[in-house]
Protein backbone atom coordinates (compact mmCIF):
# COMPACT_ATOMS: atom_id res chain seq x y z
CA UNK A 1 0.00 0.00 0.00
CA UNK A 2 1.40 3.36 -1.09
CA UNK A 3 -0.35 6.69 -0.57
CA UNK A 4 -0.18 8.68 -3.79
CA UNK A 5 -1.46 12.24 -3.52
CA UNK A 6 -0.17 13.37 -6.90
CA UNK A 7 -2.75 13.21 -9.67
CA UNK A 8 -1.49 12.57 -13.19
CA UNK A 9 -3.36 14.17 -16.11
CA UNK A 10 -4.20 11.21 -18.30
CA UNK A 11 -6.25 10.78 -21.45
CA UNK A 12 -6.82 7.10 -22.23
CA UNK A 13 -7.66 7.85 -25.88
CA UNK A 14 -4.55 10.01 -26.38
CA UNK A 15 -2.25 7.52 -24.63
CA UNK A 16 -3.30 4.65 -26.91
CA UNK A 17 -3.54 6.72 -30.10
CA UNK A 18 -1.49 5.10 -32.91
CA UNK A 19 -0.05 2.57 -30.45
CA UNK A 20 0.57 -1.12 -31.15
CA UNK A 21 -0.11 -3.63 -28.36
CA UNK A 22 0.75 -7.28 -27.83
CA UNK A 23 -1.59 -8.99 -25.36
CA UNK A 24 -1.53 -12.47 -23.83
CA UNK A 25 -4.23 -14.15 -21.77
CA UNK A 26 -7.26 -12.69 -23.58
CA UNK A 27 -9.12 -16.01 -23.40
CA UNK A 28 -9.12 -15.93 -19.60
CA UNK A 29 -11.67 -14.41 -17.22
CA UNK A 30 -9.90 -11.07 -16.77
CA UNK A 31 -8.52 -11.04 -20.32
CA UNK A 32 -11.96 -11.21 -21.94
CA UNK A 33 -13.32 -8.29 -19.95
CA UNK A 34 -10.18 -6.21 -20.49
CA UNK A 35 -10.23 -6.80 -24.25
CA UNK A 36 -13.95 -6.05 -24.56
CA UNK A 37 -13.68 -2.84 -22.52
CA UNK A 38 -10.61 -1.75 -24.46
CA UNK A 39 -12.28 -2.29 -27.84
CA UNK A 40 -15.41 -0.47 -26.71
CA UNK A 41 -13.67 2.60 -25.30
CA UNK A 42 -10.46 2.95 -27.35
CA UNK A 43 -10.84 3.66 -31.08
CA UNK A 44 -7.55 5.12 -32.28
CA UNK A 45 -5.10 2.35 -31.42
CA UNK A 46 -2.88 1.27 -34.29
CA UNK A 47 -2.98 -2.53 -33.93
CA UNK A 48 -3.63 -5.34 -31.46
CA UNK A 49 -1.61 -8.56 -31.58
CA UNK A 50 -3.25 -11.26 -29.47
CA UNK A 51 -1.38 -14.40 -28.41
CA UNK A 52 -3.81 -17.32 -28.28
CA UNK A 53 -3.04 -21.04 -28.01
CA UNK A 54 -4.64 -23.55 -30.33
CA UNK A 55 -6.70 -26.08 -28.39
CA UNK A 56 -8.41 -29.38 -29.10
CA UNK A 57 -7.77 -29.20 -32.83
CA UNK A 58 -9.15 -25.65 -32.98
CA UNK A 59 -6.83 -22.98 -34.35
CA UNK A 60 -6.01 -19.83 -32.39
CA UNK A 61 -8.00 -17.68 -34.83
CA UNK A 62 -11.06 -19.95 -34.63
CA UNK A 63 -10.87 -19.93 -30.81
CA UNK A 64 -10.75 -16.14 -30.79
CA UNK A 65 -13.68 -15.75 -33.19
CA UNK A 66 -15.76 -18.25 -31.21
CA UNK A 67 -14.89 -16.48 -27.94
CA UNK A 68 -15.85 -13.05 -29.24
CA UNK A 69 -19.17 -14.30 -30.62
CA UNK A 70 -20.15 -16.53 -27.69
CA UNK A 71 -18.94 -14.83 -24.50
CA UNK A 72 -21.25 -12.39 -22.72
CA UNK A 73 -18.14 -10.32 -21.97
CA UNK A 74 -18.24 -8.94 -25.53
CA UNK A 75 -21.98 -8.22 -25.63
CA UNK A 76 -21.69 -4.47 -24.83
CA UNK A 77 -19.09 -4.01 -27.57
CA UNK A 78 -21.32 -5.73 -30.13
CA UNK A 79 -24.36 -3.70 -29.04
CA UNK A 80 -22.60 -0.34 -29.26
CA UNK A 81 -20.61 -0.74 -32.48
CA UNK A 82 -21.86 -0.91 -36.04
CA UNK A 83 -21.42 -4.10 -38.03
CA UNK A 84 -18.97 -2.32 -40.36
CA UNK A 85 -16.84 -1.13 -37.43
CA UNK A 86 -16.78 -4.59 -35.84
CA UNK A 87 -15.73 -6.20 -39.12
CA UNK A 88 -13.05 -3.58 -39.70
CA UNK A 89 -11.52 -4.03 -36.25
CA UNK A 90 -11.63 -7.83 -36.25
CA UNK A 91 -10.28 -8.17 -39.80
CA UNK A 92 -7.83 -5.26 -40.02
CA UNK A 93 -6.82 -4.03 -36.56
CA UNK A 94 -6.50 -7.35 -34.70
CA UNK A 95 -4.02 -10.10 -35.53
CA UNK A 96 -4.43 -13.39 -33.68
CA UNK A 97 -1.08 -15.12 -33.21
CA UNK A 98 -0.95 -18.85 -32.57
CA UNK A 99 1.53 -18.86 -29.72
CA UNK A 100 2.39 -20.11 -26.27
CA UNK A 101 4.10 -18.06 -23.55
CA UNK A 102 5.86 -21.14 -22.18
CA UNK A 103 7.92 -21.24 -25.40
CA UNK A 104 10.80 -18.98 -26.37
CA UNK A 105 9.52 -16.04 -28.44
CA UNK A 106 6.08 -17.55 -27.78
CA UNK A 107 6.70 -20.08 -30.58
CA UNK A 108 6.24 -17.39 -33.25
CA UNK A 109 7.90 -17.48 -36.66
CA UNK A 110 11.00 -15.40 -37.41
CA UNK A 111 8.92 -13.19 -39.71
CA UNK A 112 6.28 -12.55 -37.04
CA UNK A 113 8.93 -11.76 -34.42
CA UNK A 114 10.69 -9.26 -36.68
CA UNK A 115 7.43 -7.57 -37.70
CA UNK A 116 6.15 -7.17 -34.15
CA UNK A 117 9.39 -6.17 -32.43
CA UNK A 118 9.93 -3.23 -34.78
CA UNK A 119 6.63 -1.51 -34.12
CA UNK A 120 5.47 -2.81 -30.72
CA UNK A 121 4.83 -0.11 -28.09
CA UNK A 122 3.69 -2.21 -25.14
CA UNK A 123 2.92 -5.79 -24.12
CA UNK A 124 0.18 -6.56 -21.60
CA UNK A 125 0.80 -9.98 -20.07
CA UNK A 126 -2.45 -11.17 -18.48
CA UNK A 127 -1.54 -14.86 -18.80
CA UNK A 128 -1.25 -16.98 -15.70
CA UNK A 129 -2.10 -20.39 -14.32
CA UNK A 130 -4.51 -19.52 -11.49
CA UNK A 131 -4.68 -23.00 -10.00
CA UNK A 132 -3.76 -23.37 -6.34
CA UNK A 133 -3.24 -27.13 -6.75
CA UNK A 134 -1.43 -27.17 -10.09
CA UNK A 135 1.71 -29.23 -10.49
CA UNK A 136 4.99 -27.42 -9.94
CA UNK A 137 5.93 -28.03 -13.58
CA UNK A 138 2.75 -26.49 -14.99
CA UNK A 139 2.93 -23.45 -12.69
CA UNK A 140 6.62 -22.98 -13.45
CA UNK A 141 6.14 -23.18 -17.21
CA UNK A 142 3.28 -20.66 -17.34
CA UNK A 143 3.88 -18.28 -14.43
CA UNK A 144 7.68 -18.19 -14.37
CA UNK A 145 8.98 -19.17 -17.81
CA UNK A 146 6.08 -17.34 -19.46
CA UNK A 147 7.13 -14.12 -17.71
CA UNK A 148 10.78 -14.80 -18.57
CA UNK A 149 9.92 -15.23 -22.25
CA UNK A 150 7.78 -12.06 -22.24
CA UNK A 151 10.66 -10.06 -20.72
CA UNK A 152 13.13 -11.54 -23.23
CA UNK A 153 10.82 -10.62 -26.09
CA UNK A 154 10.48 -7.03 -24.85
CA UNK A 155 14.26 -6.83 -24.41
CA UNK A 156 14.66 -7.47 -28.13
CA UNK A 157 12.10 -4.85 -29.19
CA UNK A 158 13.02 -1.39 -30.43
CA UNK A 159 11.14 0.56 -27.75
CA UNK A 160 8.43 -1.63 -26.19
CA UNK A 161 7.38 -1.64 -22.53
CA UNK A 162 5.80 -4.39 -20.40
CA UNK A 163 2.75 -4.57 -18.14
CA UNK A 164 2.75 -7.78 -16.10
CA UNK A 165 -0.31 -8.98 -14.17
CA UNK A 166 0.60 -10.68 -10.91
CA UNK A 167 -1.36 -11.03 -7.64
CA UNK A 168 -1.56 -9.25 -4.28
CA UNK A 169 -0.91 -12.60 -2.64
CA UNK A 170 2.78 -12.64 -3.54
CA UNK A 171 2.86 -11.14 -0.02
CA UNK A 172 2.17 -14.65 1.28
CA UNK A 173 1.82 -14.82 5.04
CA UNK A 174 3.25 -11.32 5.59
CA UNK A 175 1.05 -9.36 8.00
CA UNK A 176 0.13 -5.69 8.09
CA UNK A 177 0.19 -3.11 5.30
CA UNK A 178 1.87 -4.41 2.15
CA UNK A 179 4.02 -1.89 0.29
CA UNK A 180 3.77 -1.66 -3.50
CA UNK A 181 7.25 -2.95 -4.23
CA UNK A 182 9.03 -6.22 -5.02
CA UNK A 183 10.53 -7.65 -1.86
CA UNK A 184 14.05 -9.08 -1.81
CA UNK A 185 13.18 -11.94 0.55
CA UNK A 186 10.33 -14.38 1.02
CA UNK A 187 7.53 -13.73 3.55
CA UNK A 188 9.60 -15.72 6.07
CA UNK A 189 12.65 -13.52 5.40
CA UNK A 190 14.46 -16.30 3.55
CA UNK A 191 16.74 -15.91 0.55
CA UNK A 192 14.84 -15.76 -2.75
CA UNK A 193 17.52 -15.61 -5.43
CA UNK A 194 15.80 -16.26 -8.80
CA UNK A 195 18.53 -18.33 -10.46
CA UNK A 196 18.94 -20.58 -7.42
CA UNK A 197 15.18 -21.03 -7.10
CA UNK A 198 14.76 -21.82 -10.80
CA UNK A 199 17.55 -24.40 -10.63
CA UNK A 200 15.90 -25.99 -7.59
CA UNK A 201 12.55 -26.22 -9.39
CA UNK A 202 14.07 -27.67 -12.57
CA UNK A 203 16.05 -30.19 -10.54
CA UNK A 204 12.95 -31.22 -8.56
CA UNK A 205 10.99 -31.75 -11.79
CA UNK A 206 13.83 -33.72 -13.40
CA UNK A 207 14.40 -35.96 -10.35
CA UNK A 208 10.66 -36.66 -9.98
CA UNK A 209 10.40 -37.80 -13.60
CA UNK A 210 13.60 -39.79 -13.29
CA UNK A 211 12.16 -41.61 -10.25
CA UNK A 212 8.84 -42.45 -11.91
CA UNK A 213 10.51 -43.64 -15.11
CA UNK A 214 12.99 -45.68 -13.07
CA UNK A 215 12.96 -49.45 -12.73
CA UNK A 216 11.61 -49.59 -9.18
CA UNK A 217 8.60 -47.28 -9.71
CA UNK A 218 7.84 -48.82 -13.09
CA UNK A 219 7.74 -52.29 -11.54
CA UNK A 220 5.55 -51.01 -8.70
CA UNK A 221 3.04 -49.51 -11.17
CA UNK A 222 3.16 -52.67 -13.32
CA UNK A 223 2.26 -54.80 -10.32
CA UNK A 224 -0.55 -52.43 -9.33
CA UNK A 225 -2.10 -52.51 -12.82
CA UNK A 226 -1.84 -56.30 -13.11
CA UNK A 227 -3.50 -56.80 -9.73
CA UNK A 228 -6.26 -54.35 -10.64
CA UNK A 229 -6.86 -56.11 -13.97
CA UNK A 230 -7.04 -59.48 -12.22
CA UNK A 231 -9.55 -58.17 -9.66
CA UNK A 232 -11.74 -56.76 -12.43
CA UNK A 233 -11.28 -59.81 -14.68
CA UNK A 234 -9.91 -57.49 -17.34
CA UNK A 235 -7.50 -58.47 -20.12
CA UNK A 236 -5.27 -55.97 -21.93
CA UNK A 237 -2.88 -56.52 -24.81
CA UNK A 238 0.65 -55.07 -24.62
CA UNK A 239 -0.28 -51.82 -26.35
CA UNK A 240 -3.32 -51.23 -24.13
CA UNK A 241 -1.35 -52.06 -20.99
CA UNK A 242 1.45 -49.66 -21.98
CA UNK A 243 -1.04 -46.88 -22.64
CA UNK A 244 -2.62 -47.43 -19.21
CA UNK A 245 0.83 -47.49 -17.61
CA UNK A 246 1.76 -44.19 -19.29
CA UNK A 247 -1.48 -42.59 -18.06
CA UNK A 248 -0.88 -43.82 -14.51
CA UNK A 249 2.72 -42.60 -14.58
CA UNK A 250 1.63 -39.18 -15.79
CA UNK A 251 -0.98 -38.96 -13.05
CA UNK A 252 1.50 -40.04 -10.36
CA UNK A 253 4.13 -37.54 -11.54
CA UNK A 254 1.59 -34.73 -11.52
CA UNK A 255 0.38 -35.58 -8.00
CA UNK A 256 3.97 -35.74 -6.74
CA UNK A 257 4.79 -32.37 -8.32
CA UNK A 258 1.66 -30.88 -6.73
CA UNK A 259 2.93 -32.07 -3.35
CA UNK A 260 6.49 -30.83 -3.93
CA UNK A 261 5.30 -27.44 -5.15
CA UNK A 262 2.91 -26.95 -2.22
CA UNK A 263 5.55 -27.94 0.34
CA UNK A 264 8.17 -25.67 -1.20
CA UNK A 265 5.75 -22.75 -1.33
CA UNK A 266 4.64 -23.16 2.27
CA UNK A 267 8.22 -23.55 3.52
CA UNK A 268 8.97 -20.08 2.10
CA UNK A 269 5.79 -18.46 3.44
CA UNK A 270 3.51 -18.67 0.40
CA UNK A 271 0.09 -20.37 0.70
CA UNK A 272 0.31 -22.29 -2.58
CA UNK A 273 2.29 -22.92 -5.77
CA UNK A 274 0.41 -20.17 -7.64
CA UNK A 275 1.53 -17.34 -5.34
CA UNK A 276 5.02 -18.85 -5.05
CA UNK A 277 5.60 -18.92 -8.82
CA UNK A 278 4.03 -15.48 -9.29
CA UNK A 279 6.38 -14.05 -6.63
CA UNK A 280 9.33 -15.73 -8.31
CA UNK A 281 8.35 -14.19 -11.66
CA UNK A 282 8.30 -10.72 -10.06
CA UNK A 283 11.72 -11.31 -8.52
CA UNK A 284 13.10 -12.35 -11.93
CA UNK A 285 11.86 -9.09 -13.44
CA UNK A 286 13.50 -7.08 -10.67
CA UNK A 287 16.85 -8.89 -10.69
CA UNK A 288 17.32 -9.87 -14.33
CA UNK A 289 15.37 -7.27 -16.34
CA UNK A 290 16.06 -3.89 -14.76
CA UNK A 291 16.99 -2.69 -18.27
CA UNK A 292 13.38 -2.94 -19.56
CA UNK A 293 10.56 -0.58 -18.66
CA UNK A 294 7.91 -2.61 -16.84
CA UNK A 295 5.10 -2.17 -14.33
CA UNK A 296 3.41 -4.87 -12.28
CA UNK A 297 -0.33 -4.93 -11.56
CA UNK A 298 -1.40 -6.94 -8.51
CA UNK A 299 -5.15 -7.54 -8.19
CA UNK A 300 -6.54 -9.37 -5.18
CA UNK A 301 -9.29 -12.00 -5.69
CA UNK A 302 -10.80 -11.20 -9.09
CA UNK A 303 -14.54 -11.59 -8.73
CA UNK A 304 -17.84 -11.18 -10.59
CA UNK A 305 -18.32 -7.89 -12.41
CA UNK A 306 -19.80 -4.77 -10.81
CA UNK A 307 -21.14 -3.26 -14.03
CA UNK A 308 -19.42 -4.58 -17.17
CA UNK A 309 -20.55 -6.50 -19.18
CA UNK A 310 -23.45 -6.54 -16.70
CA UNK A 311 -23.68 -6.72 -12.88
CA UNK A 312 -22.73 -10.15 -11.52
CA UNK A 313 -21.23 -11.62 -14.70
CA UNK A 314 -18.84 -14.46 -14.02
CA UNK A 315 -17.50 -17.60 -15.65
CA UNK A 316 -17.07 -20.87 -13.83
CA UNK A 317 -17.87 -21.89 -10.27
CA UNK A 318 -15.18 -20.21 -8.22
CA UNK A 319 -14.34 -17.51 -5.64
CA UNK A 320 -17.64 -16.47 -4.00
CA UNK A 321 -19.72 -18.82 -6.18
CA UNK A 322 -19.61 -21.72 -3.69
CA UNK A 323 -20.57 -19.40 -0.81
CA UNK A 324 -23.56 -18.00 -2.70
CA UNK A 325 -24.60 -21.52 -3.73
CA UNK A 326 -24.44 -22.84 -0.16
CA UNK A 327 -26.40 -19.87 1.23
CA UNK A 328 -29.09 -20.56 -1.36
CA UNK A 329 -29.94 -23.78 0.44
CA UNK A 330 -30.18 -24.57 4.14
CA UNK A 331 -26.46 -24.51 4.86
CA UNK A 332 -25.96 -22.65 8.12
CA UNK A 333 -22.26 -22.81 9.02
CA UNK A 334 -19.03 -21.97 7.16
CA UNK A 335 -15.58 -23.21 8.25
CA UNK A 336 -14.16 -19.67 8.46
CA UNK A 337 -13.80 -16.77 10.88
CA UNK A 338 -16.51 -14.16 10.36
CA UNK A 339 -14.11 -11.21 10.46
CA UNK A 340 -11.49 -12.71 8.14
CA UNK A 341 -10.78 -10.52 5.08
CA UNK A 342 -12.37 -11.64 1.84
CA UNK A 343 -10.56 -9.27 -0.49
CA UNK A 344 -12.57 -9.61 -3.66
CA UNK A 345 -12.40 -7.05 -6.47
CA UNK A 346 -14.83 -6.99 -9.43
CA UNK A 347 -13.25 -8.07 -12.70
CA UNK A 348 -14.33 -4.91 -14.55
CA UNK A 349 -12.66 -2.70 -11.93
CA UNK A 350 -9.45 -4.69 -12.37
CA UNK A 351 -9.75 -4.39 -16.17
CA UNK A 352 -10.28 -0.63 -15.87
CA UNK A 353 -7.29 -0.31 -13.54
CA UNK A 354 -5.14 -2.35 -15.90
CA UNK A 355 -6.07 -0.06 -18.80
CA UNK A 356 -5.22 3.05 -16.75
CA UNK A 357 -1.83 1.65 -15.71
CA UNK A 358 -1.07 0.68 -19.33
CA UNK A 359 -1.98 4.16 -20.54
CA UNK A 360 0.18 5.75 -17.81
CA UNK A 361 3.09 3.51 -18.80
CA UNK A 362 2.77 4.61 -22.43
CA UNK A 363 3.28 8.26 -21.41
CA UNK A 364 6.06 7.39 -18.92
CA UNK A 365 3.97 8.19 -15.83
CA UNK A 366 3.44 4.73 -14.31
CA UNK A 367 4.87 3.50 -11.02
CA UNK A 368 6.67 0.12 -10.87
CA UNK A 369 3.96 -1.71 -8.87
CA UNK A 370 0.22 -1.21 -8.36
CA UNK A 371 -2.22 -3.01 -6.05
CA UNK A 372 -5.84 -3.28 -7.17
CA UNK A 373 -7.67 -4.33 -4.03
CA UNK A 374 -10.02 -3.08 -1.32
CA UNK A 375 -8.86 -4.36 2.07
CA UNK A 376 -7.11 -1.17 3.21
CA UNK A 377 -9.72 1.47 2.31
CA UNK A 378 -12.88 -0.62 2.06
CA UNK A 379 -12.45 -3.94 3.90
CA UNK A 380 -14.80 -6.80 3.09
CA UNK A 381 -15.06 -9.95 5.21
CA UNK A 382 -16.31 -13.52 4.94
CA UNK A 383 -19.14 -12.48 7.27
CA UNK A 384 -20.10 -9.65 4.92
CA UNK A 385 -20.17 -12.02 1.94
CA UNK A 386 -22.37 -14.54 3.75
CA UNK A 387 -24.72 -11.87 5.07
CA UNK A 388 -25.18 -10.17 1.69
CA UNK A 389 -25.78 -13.51 -0.03
CA UNK A 390 -28.28 -14.50 2.66
CA UNK A 391 -30.08 -11.14 2.44
CA UNK A 392 -30.40 -11.48 -1.32
CA UNK A 393 -31.96 -14.93 -1.13
CA UNK A 394 -34.25 -13.92 1.72
CA UNK A 395 -35.65 -11.05 -0.37
CA UNK A 396 -35.81 -13.30 -3.41
CA UNK A 397 -37.82 -16.04 -1.64
CA UNK A 398 -40.08 -13.52 0.10
CA UNK A 399 -41.23 -12.28 -3.30
CA UNK A 400 -41.10 -15.48 -5.37
CA UNK A 401 -41.39 -18.37 -2.88
CA UNK A 402 -43.96 -21.02 -3.77
CA UNK A 403 -44.41 -22.42 -0.26
CA UNK A 404 -45.08 -20.87 3.14
CA UNK A 405 -41.65 -21.99 4.35
CA UNK A 406 -39.92 -20.37 1.36
CA UNK A 407 -41.79 -17.08 1.79
CA UNK A 408 -41.62 -16.74 5.58
CA UNK A 409 -38.89 -19.10 6.74
CA UNK A 410 -35.48 -17.93 7.91
CA UNK A 411 -33.01 -17.99 5.03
Amino acid sequence: MNKRTKHIPLSIEDAFCKKTLLVSGVSGFLGKVWLSMFLQHVDEFEHLYLIVRSKGGQSARDRFVQMVHSSFAFEPWFENASFEKLQHIINHKITVLEGDLSKENFGLSAFQIQEIQKKLDIMVNISGLVDFRASLEDSYNVNVKGTLHAADFISSCDHAKLIHVSTCYVAGETEGAIVEKIEDETPRNLDFTPQKEMKWIEYAIEKTKETYFGKEKTQEMNNFLRQRNEQKGKTQNIKQFQRTLDQLRGKEIKQELVRIGSERAQSLGFPNTYTYTKALAEKILKNEYAHIDYSIVRPSIVESSAKYPFPGWNEGFNTSGPIVYLVKGWFRYFPAEEDHPFDVIPVDIVAKGLTIVTAAKLIDKAAPVYHISTSFLNPFTIGDACQLSSDYYENFYRSTGKTFLERYGRH
